[in-house]
């Protein structure tokens, strides 16, 4: 039967690997928004400043605004695949429940280990284990953090763009 500290070890993993999964997914809806945006700016830019009807101060206002959203759309982009590239970041003692800690085991080596555990071993390994899972939690979401406001800003410079290319031909 297991302990109440191993159960409650088992919770903390489930929760915090489903952040992980959490982050992963957001940053591939944000990588995927942003190249969608990115490209329809970047297909339209002929149309947009060909349509500033040969004012110089509309062309250069395009293009900043073009310029903006280019800068927007790379720190959307490299944020975003930053949290997508996994970083296990050492959490102290080695764990028998981390991948890369079981990856330096023989096959036997290990299975020897996991039948000897007690519960209390199990919940110390967990909470090893939870540790370094945390860390990958936390800097996942601290990059797609920066990500999601890149695209927040990203999508404003567009709709100042539309809006401004309906105006100026009008």
């Amino acid at each position: 039967v297991a302990t109440a500290q191993a159960k409650y070890a088992k919770e903390i993993n489930a929760y915090v690997s489903e952040q992980v999964r959490f982050a992963d997914l957001k940053a591939g809806a944000v990588l995927t928004l942003t190249l969608a945006i990115g490209g329809a700016l970047v297909k339209a830019v002929p149309t947009i400043v060909g349509a500033a009807n040969g004012k110089m101060s509309t062309k250069i206002f395009f293009v900043v605004l073009l310029l903006l959203s280019t800068v927007e759309t790379a720190i959307a982009i490299f944020y975003a695949t930053r949290s997508l590239i996994p970083r296990v970041p050492p959490a102290g003692p080695p764990s028998l429940n981390s991948f890369p800690d079981i990856a330096e085991h023989e096959p036997n080596d290990y299975s020897n280990k996991i039948a000897a555990l007690t519960e209390r071993d199990i919940a110390k390994n967990l909470s090893i284990h939870n540790v370094a899972l945390s860390r990958v939690a936390k800097n996942k979401f601290s990059a797609i953090t920066t990500a999601t406001w890149a695209l927040l800003v990203l999508i404003f410079t567009a709709f100042l763009i539309v809006v401004f290319y309906v105006l100026a031909n009008v």
